[in-house]
Order: structure tokens, then C-alpha cells, then sequence
């Protein structure tokens, strides 16, 4: 019971309802999480994408996730290829872990309300110092 509560307000954080509706002009908008920058790795990377090159779409009735990966530079690491992919949480303690198609990815975080941050060196089974750390950028698309 308490899994199901922690996933419910996990998905309702992540795609902030994934239609979104504007109450002064009921404009209907489709939340995209785009990933701006990845850090950390073995050889401390710090790369930049531009807002629509990664696009993680999150469906909270399917419980999957939709990758668009338009990154072409085979040399840049870049998370998820493009594709559908299962997704789901699990808490333990006061940290929130994402599990993409049944693999722990990371801890995940909320810094503010358009950002969210996938950190692999942070784990349910302790931490390590050579992981990625993913930062997305919330966007919302009028649909």
C-alpha cells in the first residue's frame, strides 16, 4: 500500500498531471522533461544538450516513458536511446529511486518545479563516485 501511494505522488511530480490545463484560457499543455546537461562518469564529463535534442515524455496511466533522442554524437553520453520504456519508483528512507524497464537508473530529485535530476551515483544499494548524473528541464507543449 504504502509502494502505491509513493509511486502515485512520484508520477504526479514528474509530469505534474501529463496534460496540464490553464484555467484562464483552458489551454491543454503536454509536460516534456528535456535533458540539458550530463555530468560525472569516470572521466568527469560535463555536456550540454540543447532543449529538444532529449525528450523524455512520462505517461503516468501506462506507467512508460517515451525517449526522443535526436543526439547524433555517438561520442556523448546521452542516457536512454530512442524508444518506450517501463517505468516505476521505490522509496527507501527519505530517497525516491527510478527503475527503467526493471534496472534501477538512479535517485531522483525535484530542485525546483521545472527541474529534475537523475543521479546514478546514488543508489538503493549505497553510492558510488564514477555514475551520470542527468539534468532535465521542464517544458510544456501546447497541445
Amino acid at each position: 500500500m504504502k509502494r502505491n501511494v509513493l509511486i502515485a505522488v512520484f508520477y504526479l511530480m514528474i509530469v505534474s498531471c501529463s496534460i496540464d490545463k490553464n484555467s484562464e484560457d483552458s489551454t491543454a499543455y503536454k509536460v516534456e522533461w528535456h535533458l540539458t546537461n550530463v555530468s560525472g562518469g569516470i572521466s568527469g564529463i560535463n555536456q550540454t544538450f540543447s532543449m529538444g535534442t532529449i525528450i523524455w515524455t512520462f505517461y503516468n496511466t501506462t506507467g512508460m516513458i517515451s525517449v526522443d533522442n535526436k543526439n547524433e554524437d555517438v561520442n556523448k553520453e546521452d542516457g536512454l536511446d530512442h524508444g518506450n520504456y517501463e517505468f516505476s519508483t521505490t522509496k527507501i528512507a527519505d530517497k525516491t529511486f527510478i527503475i527503467i524497464d526493471t534496472n534501477e537508473f538512479g535517485e531522483i530529485t525535484f530542485p525546483t518545479e521545472n527541474q529534475f535530476i537523475i543521479d546514478k551515483n546514488c543508489t538503493s544499494e549505497g553510492t558510488g563516485a564514477d555514475g551520470f548524473i542527468y539534468n532535465f528541464t521542464k517544458n510544456l507543449v501546447k497541445i
